[in-house]
């Protein structure tokens, strides 16, 4: 127990002692690249659409294949939509 407890002194006046090193900047991922990203991610999207229909009207398919045209439909409009902004992932709202 006593060395637990000389160990935990120590650290803190350690601590308190050190100097904070600055905090860099936030690494951000540069335009072009999250527009491609978002490009072909919406890309893979509308591919997973049409085979969604694909399957579900000339195969076999369970009724689940709506709720994946619906949920890859979405996601692609997204990505077109993010892709197309102008790197912002919110608008901002106007002020009343």
């Amino acid at each position: 127990m006593a060395k637990n407890a000389d160990k935990r002194a120590k650290q803190g006046a350690r601590t308190g002692s050190e100097l904070e090193p600055a905090q860099k900047p936030a690494r951000t991922v540069p335009t072009w690249l999250r527009r491609i990203g978002c490009f072909l991610g919406a890309l893979f999207c509308a591919f997973g659409v049409l085979y969604a229909v694909m399957v579900f009207l000339v195969g076999k398919g369970s009724p689940i294949f709506i709720v994946a045209i619906v949920v890859f439909g979405a996601m692609a409009l997204h990505l077109i939509r993010a892709g197309l902004g102008d790197g912002r992932w919110r608008a901002e709202r106007p002020e009343r």
